[in-house]
């Protein structure tokens, strides 16, 4: 099933998963049981270098091939978390937004 509307979403913490594989198998156990994605966009909060991450805070690389051939997912992109906000925000309507601050 393709959508344009953003999935679950789950905090999993880092020093819990040797590698972002097993992160990543853990979420599709829990959220997606039994579905292969096609597709998927990892928003990450370290620099992304091409289809790399190394994160600064953990010894986690992701690689996107690594990804790609352990899933089967055909399309993985991986984004800066701050690029992925900026991304978000044309999707934005009224109701997403409040005002911060007079005037």
């Amino acid at each position: 099933m393709l959508t344009d509307r953003l999935g679950a979403i789950r905090h999993l913490p880092v020093a819990e998963y040797p590698s972002p594989k097993d992160a990543v198998a853990t979420f599709l156990r829990a959220e997606a049981p039994g579905i292969r994605p096609t597709a998927a966009v990892l928003a990450v909060a370290a620099p992304v270098e091409g289809e790399t991450v190394r994160f600064t805070n953990s010894p986690w690389v992701i690689e996107a091939a690594e990804l790609r051939a352990a899933f089967g997912i055909e399309y993985v992109v991986l984004v800066n978390d701050f690029e992925a906000v900026a991304w978000a925000l044309t999707a934005l309507g009224p109701e997403d937004v409040r005002p911060v601050g007079a005037g």
